[in-house]
C-alpha cells in the first residue's frame, strides 16, 4: 500500500494493492493500469518498476474521503482483505542484513570524484551516503505520512509498504515527469542546494559560479535527451529559484505539447532516456555510474530511483526519490547526496547532504 499528496495540493490517496501477486505486464506509461510506480536506483534501460495496482483508492479531501474499488476485484477478494488486516501482528519485515557493504568516508570519496574530473573523465559525479539510527518504538508511518505532507506542502510526500521490503518515506520536490490529459509533458532541472533561512524572500537569494553551472548540467542533460529523439519544439521556463522544506533549489522547467508534436508516447520515451538523471548520477552518464558502483560502497536502493502515481484521474506524476528513508522494524536509514564538479570543495558538500538529511531526521526522529 501507499499513500501520498502531491505539490501544492489539498488531496492525499491511499492506494492498497490487494492482489499484489496479479501482475501488470504493460509498461508503457501511457496504457498502463491506474496505480503506483516505485522503481530502484540501478534499474534503468528499460526501467523495470514495481507497480501496486489501484485495486482500491481513497481520496481524502478537507476531511471528506472518497473511495473507490476495481470493478475487476470480488466480493470474496475484498472480504478476504479484509479478514487480512484484521489479523494483528500479521506484517513480517526483511531484517537488515548484517553483511551490507560499509559505506566510505564521505570527504575522501568526494576527493576521488574530484580527482576523476580533473583528469577530464568527467564533468559532474553525484555521491551519495546514508545515516542509520534505531528507534526506541516502532514508527506510526501513516502519521508520520500526514507530517511530512504539513511541513513541506512543495514536495511530493509518500509512505509506501512493500511486502518483504519494509516501508519507504519522503518528501520529494524533484519531478521527473508529468503527463496531463495525455497531452502535456513536463520535466524539470533542479540543482544547486543552498539552507533558506526563516522568511528569505527568493528573489534575494544569490547562486555561486558551482551552482549555476551544476544547474546548467543537469538543464542541457534534458536537452541533449530530447535532441536524440529530434523534438525540437519545447517551451522552457527558467531558470528561477525555489523552495524546498528549509532549501533552497535552482529549478527550470520544460514542457512539450504531445499533440502538436505528433508524440503521444513521449512520457515513455523520456523515462527511458531521463533515468537516471544527471542530477542523481552525473556526467557523463555512464562514467559517472560506474564511478558510483565501483566507489560509493552501498545499494542506494530506491534512494534516487523514482516514483510516483500513474493514470490516477488521467495524470501521471513521476518523481525522483529524493529526502527519503527507510524503515524496517525500529531500524531508520536516511539518504542524502551531493553533486560533485571542478569548483566542489569536499567539505561543503559533506555540509550539503547535512543540509538534506535534516528534511527527513527532523519529521522521523520527533516524538
Amino acid at each position: 500500500m501507499v499513500a501520498w499528496s502531491l505539490p501544492h495540493s489539498q488531496e492525499s490517496f491511499l492506494l492498497v494493492d490487494t492482489r499484489p501477486d496479479l501482475q501488470e505486464q504493460e509498461r508503457e506509461l501511457e496504457d498502463v493500469v491506474p496505480g503506483f510506480l516505485i522503481n530502484r536506483f540501478l534499474s534503468s534501460h528499460p526501467s523495470q518498476p514495481t507497480l501496486l495496482k489501484a485495486d482500491i483508492l481513497i481520496t481524502s479531501t478537507a476531511g471528506r474521503h472518497e473511495t473507490q474499488i476495481d470493478p475487476t476485484l470480488s466480493g470474496n477478494e475484498i472480504d478476504q482483505f479484509r479478514q487480512a488486516m484484521q489479523q494483528s501482528g500479521s506484517t513480517s519485515y526483511r531484517q537488515p542484513s548484517s553483511t551490507r557493504p560499509e559505506q566510505k568516508d564521505y570527504i575522501e570519496l568526494v576527493r576521488s570524484a574530484l580527482e576523476e574530473i580533473s583528469l577530464g573523465h568527467a564533468q559532474k559525479i553525484v555521491l551519495a551516503r546514508y545515516e542509520d539510527h534505531q528507534l526506541e518504538e516502532a514508527l506510526d508511518c501513516y502519521r508520520k505520512f500526514e507530517e511530512l505532507t504539513a511541513r513541506y506542502p512543495n514536495a511530493m510526500t509518500y509512505a509506501c509498504y512493500l511486502p518483504g521490503v519494509g516501508v519507504w518515506l519522503g518528501a520529494t520536490p524533484e519531478e521527473l515527469i508529468e503527463l496531463k490529459d495525455n497531452r502535456y509533458f513536463r520535466t524539470v532541472a533542479l540543482a544547486g542546494t543552498q539552507p533558506l533561512a526563516e522568511g528569505a524572500k527568493m528573489g534575494n537569494i544569490s547562486w555561486t559560479q558551482k551552482e549555476i553551472e551544476e544547474q546548467a548540467l543537469v538543464s542541457r542533460y534534458i536537452i541533449d535527451c530530447f535532441k536524440k529523439i529530434r523534438l525540437r519544439e519545447f517551451d522552457e521556463y527558467g531558470p528561477k529559484t525555489v523552495k524546498a522544506g528549509q532549501l533552497a533549489h535552482l529549478k527550470t522547467q520544460f514542457k512539450v505539447d504531445m499533440a502538436e508534436t505528433n508524440s503521444p508516447r513521449l512520457g515513455t520515451t523520456m523515462l527511458d532516456l531521463l533515468h537516471p538523471t544527471s542530477a542523481v548520477c552525473g556526467m557523463p552518464l555512464n562514467l559517472s555510474l560506474d564511478f558510483i558502483k565501483n566507489q560509493e560502497g552501498f545499494d542506494r536502493a530506491y534512494y534516487a530511483g523514482f516514483l510516483g502515481p500513474v493514470q490516477i484521474a488521467g495524470h501521471t506524476n513521476l518523481f525522483v526519490n529524493l529526502r527519503c528513508a527507510s524503515v524496517i522494524g525500529k531500524q531508520v536509514r536516511f539518504y542524502a547526496g551531493a553533486g560533485i564538479t571542478e569548483d566542489s570543495d569536499p567539505e561543503k558538500e559533506f555540509q550539503e547532504t547535512e543540509l538534506k538529511l535534516k528534511t527527513m531526521k527532523r519529521v522521523i526522529l520527533s516524538s
